[in-house]
């Protein structure tokens, strides 16, 4: 019996042990997509800013763009 106890507990650890790993992985993988979508934004952004700056009629205040822009 106490083997049979010992097994199942083998068992129980091993398969905590890959649900953590899955888990962990998943984790991982939404974590690295998250931060390649923020990286796209980012770009976005800095293209928009560089066209703003270079084409617009009137010299525009770096600052305030920023700040409006992180205001929304």
């Amino acid at each position: 019996m106490t083997m049979k106890n010992n097994l199942r507990n083998v068992g129980l650890v091993a398969a905590g042990a890959v649900s953590g790993v899955l888990a962990w992985h998943a984790f991982g993988v939404a974590d690295a997509a998250s931060n390649a979508n923020t990286y796209k934004q980012l770009n976005l952004f800095g293209d928009v800013f560089d066209r703003v700056r270079a084409d617009y009629v009137e010299q525009p205040d770096e600052a305030k763009m920023v700040e409006a822009a992180i205001n929304g």
